[in-house]
C-alpha cells in the first residue's frame, strides 16, 4: 500500500464486515512484525472460522456445567488441577493447554513473534474443540478450566471476543461471579511434570530391526541423543544395546521425524547392495 499510489485500505471497512478482533487477529497472523505484509482480506475467513470454533468451546464447557446441574448432580470440585487426580485423556488435554501457555507466554514477552501467538491459539482451540461431549472422560469443572485458560490467552488480541466469552462461562457457571477477563491473572504452568507424561511410544532399533519399544516424554521427541541414552539405560537397552556399543562401532543413529523410531546403525551399508525386499 502506498499514499502516493492511493492504494491504500480503509481499516474501518474491514471492521465494519469482519469485526475489530477479527481484523486485528488476521493482522498478526498474516506476518511477522519484522517483516512487510501482504495484504490479503480473503485470508480473514480463516480467522473468523477460528473464532467460531472458539466459541463453541466455551458453550461447549458452559452446557456441560449447566446440564450437570440441571440434572440435580452438581459437578465434582475436587482439585482439577491436580495432575495426580487427571485421567490419561485430561493429562493429554491439560499438556497441550500448559504447553501453548508456555508458548504463548515467551512469544508476548520475549521474541514478540505475534504471528505464532495466533498459530498456537489456533492448535489449542482445535485440541479443545475435539472434544466429544457425548464419548469423554474428562469432567466438566476441567473442561471448563481449560476454556478459562483458552480465553484469557486470547484476551490480548481479542479482546472485545474474549470478554463476550469470559461473560458466557460466568454466567454458565452459578458458583462465580462475573468479572472482566482483564481482572485475571495471566495464566502460567504450574506443574512442569506435566511435560514429562509418557505418550510418545518409540520403536528402537538395531540396524532397521526393532528390538524393543520405548515410552518417551513429548518434550524429548527432537532430542535424539537424550533418547538414545535414555534407550540405553532400560532393561531392554542394556540386553541389546550396551554390549554391542561396547564391542562394535557404532555408525550412526537415526531418529525417525515425531520420535517413533530410533535406529542403531553399526553395520556399514554396502554399495551397490540390493535392497531386501
Amino acid at each position: 500500500m502506498s499514499k502516493s499510489k492511493y492504494n491504500g485500505v480503509d481499516p474501518a471497512a474491514c471492521i465494519a464486515k469482519h469485526g475489530a478482533d477479527c481484523t486485528r487477529a488476521h493482522i498478526l497472523f498474516s506476518a511477522p512484525v519484522s517483516e512487510v505484509l501482504e495484504w490479503n482480506e480473503q485470508g480473514i475467513v480463516g480467522m473468523e472460522r477460528w473464532l467460531g470454533r472458539a466459541w463453541r468451546v466455551v458453550l461447549a464447557a458452559v452446557q456441560r456445567t449447566q446440564l450437570r446441574e440441571k440434572s440435580g448432580h452438581k459437578p465434582s470440585r475436587g482439585q482439577p488441577r491436580a495432575i495426580s487426580s487427571m485421567n490419561d485423556e485430561e493429562k493429554a488435554i491439560w499438556q497441550a493447554v500448559q504447553r501453548t501457555v508456555l508458548e504463548v507466554t515467551k512469544s508476548l514477552s520475549e521474541s514478540y513473534s505475534l504471528n505464532t501467538v495466533i498459530s498456537d491459539l489456533i492448535k489449542l482451540t482445535n485440541v479443545l474443540d475435539d472434544i466429544d461431549p457425548k464419548n469423554t472422560t474428562i469432567g466438566e469443572i476441567f473442561q471448563t478450566m481449560c476454556a478459562e485458560t483458552l480465553v484469557k490467552l486470547m484476551a490480548p488480541v481479542t479482546p472485545a471476543f474474549a470478554e463476550e466469552c469470559w461473560q458466557a462461562l460466568k454466567r454458565g457457571d452459578s458458583t462465580k461471579v462475573w468479572s472482566s477477563v482483564f481482572e485475571e491473572k495471566w495464566p502460567e504452568v504450574e506443574d512442569e511434570s506435566i511435560f514429562d507424561i509418557y505418550d510418545v511410544k518409540c520403536a528402537v532399533q538395531i540396524d532397521g530391526k526393532t528390538k524393543f519399544v520405548l515410552d518417551i516424554p513429548t518434550g524429548m521427541m527432537d532430542k535424539r541423543d537424550e533418547i538414545a541414552g535414555l534407550a540405553v539405560e532400560t532393561p531392554e537397552g542394556q540386553k541389546w544395546l550396551k554390549n554391542k556399543l561396547d564391542e562394535e562401532r557404532l555408525m550412526d543413529i537415526v531418529l525417525a521425524p515425531g520420535a517413533r523410531v530410533i535406529n542403531f546403525v553399526f553395520k556399514e551399508k554396502k554399495t551397490g547392495q540390493k535392497a531386501a525386499l
